[in-house]
């Protein structure tokens, strides 16, 4: 018996059920790692979103992924063009002999 008189075998079994639902709600509000997923030159997020689909759930359902499309329209043949359907964006761009780009910023 404890100090309260109830049976030690009884605040062990307390103690083990308080153990399982702060164990429970910690995988509960456990966040996703996050993941920028960045296509290839001339494609898009969707072709990209496609081909990571293939891997297998058990990994992908862990992971929280984010596909984007780059800044600007593909200004030339993409190598896609048979397999996939347009629109297709680059991350550069040549417009009247100057180079434009998209400067990433970011923070953690």
């Amino acid at each position: 018996m404890d100090a309260a008189g109830r049976p030690q075998l009884c605040l062990k079994w307390e103690a083990k059920v308080r153990f399982k639902e702060n164990l429970d709600s910690f995988f509960f509000l456990r966040r996703k790692p996050k993941f920028l997923c960045l296509h290839r030159f001339r494609t898009n997020g969707e072709i990209m979103k496609t081909q990571i689909e293939k891997r297998p759930k058990s990994v992908l359902n862990n992971m929280d992924l984010v596909y984007v499309d780059a800044p600007f329209p593909c200004q030339g043949k993409s190598d896609v063009e048979a397999i996939f359907d347009p629109p297709y964006y680059e991350l550069v761009s040549i417009q009247g002999g100057s180079i434009l780009y998209l400067e990433y910023t970011y923070g953690f």
